[in-house]
């Protein structure tokens, strides 16, 4: 099997595997705090040209940020069970000087860039692993779950009138462990709707208006996880076997595109190169063209890559281990 070149975070320059691309790192921002103690175990980003936002999933806490100069502008919203409140952030999105945060007991709640909030769309929920507001903002997509064995994608308007359901159903016979084997990437581009079945590793094209739909399975060694050898029963009586089962996998989690390009962010996780990070290069049919390989040796190996997308610039965190501050990474790649 192909062992690939890991490339460090403060390289300035990679190029891609197949050397149609060039990754260049063009900015590392330390976040600067001013408002709040900065929340640890950063789960999601969203950026533009002017700010940025974070997300933890585990305090529940979200920031606006300066992206010139790292400093903390405003909290976005607050942790609670309250209208424009909110708990176990999964995702964020920057829109036209919006902020959407979604979560599976609060909806998909909009705030504008002093942390009012706009709009609040309160829907059935367990546990939402992605969403996409498309650049309308007429509709948003979210990878949604009600039960223990059933993740699918619905597609809602602002008034909370449901348009499609149940969309990306996969095979998944192992997710009784969510959160951890949920849906993957989600980009909305009204008619299109573009998921991943991660663990069918595919990428599926729907057309919401015709109902066709067409998917690709992608050809890629590094995408295994490892086989599930004992029961549901048996991993969750033993902590030990399901925590080595969890950083034992591959997970496709983040989908985005820029002019004809899809960029498919994978984490990879394993005990003998820690976690990295693949960017898969995509054309408009979803033909891997070119692959690019992250990994920062020094990040702690719960300290997942959080990733975002702004035109043909992907920004990721990782945590500052001597000074326990927060670094914000972004790079752009561009085609040769």
């Amino acid at each position: 099997m192909h062992q690939p070149l890991l490339a460090q975070t403060n390289s300035l320059e990679l190029e891609s595997e197949n050397g149609l691309f060039d990754f260049k790192l063009i900015e590392e921002i330390v976040l600067l705090e001013n408002l709040v103690p900065q929340p640890v175990n950063i789960n999601h980003v969203a950026f533009d040209e002017n700010y940025i936002v974070t997300g933890s999933l585990l305090q529940s806490v979200v920031i606006l940020y300066d992206r010139k100069t790292g400093e903390q502008l405003n909290l976005i919203g607050r942790s609670g069970d309250g209208p424009f409140e909110y708990q176990r952030v999964t995702h964020i999105q920057l829109v036209n000087n919006k902020i959407y945060l979604n979560c599976a007991e609060n909806g998909l709640i909009a705030y504008q860039l002093d942390g009012k909030g706009i709009s609040q769309v309160i829907y059935p929920s367990q546990f939402v692993s992605n969403f996409y507001v498309d650049d309308s903002e007429n509709v948003f997509a979210v990878y949604n779950n009600q039960s223990d064995d059933n993740f699918f994608i619905d597609i809602f308007d602002f008034d909370g009138q449901k348009q499609s359901s149940n969309l990306g159903v996969g095979n998944d016979n192992e997710r009784w462990l969510s959160p951890f084997t949920n849906g993957g990437g989600i980009y909305l581009d009204t008619p299109n709707l573009i998921y991943v079945l991660k663990d069918e590793n595919k990428i599926v094209r729907h057309n919401i208006n015709t109902g066709v739909s067409e998917s690709v399975t992608l050809k890629n060694e590094r995408f295994k996880s490892p086989p599930l050898t004992k029961s549901s029963e048996q991993m969750r009586s033993d902590p030990t076997a399901l925590f080595d089962f969890i950083l034992n996998r591959s997970m496709g989690s983040s989908l985005y595109k820029y002019e004809n390009y899809y960029f498919h962010e994978i984490d990879h996780r394993d005990k003998q190169t820690s976690n990295y990070s693949e960017f898969q290069i995509l054309n408009d049919n979803f033909e891997q063209l070119d692959s690019i390989v992250i990994d920062n040796p020094t990040t702690k190996l719960l300290n997942e890559f959080s990733l975002n997308s702004f035109k043909n610039q992907i920004a990721y965190f990782r945590a500052d281990e001597v000074t326990d501050r927060n670094l914000l990474f972004i790079v752009e790649i561009n085609k040769k």
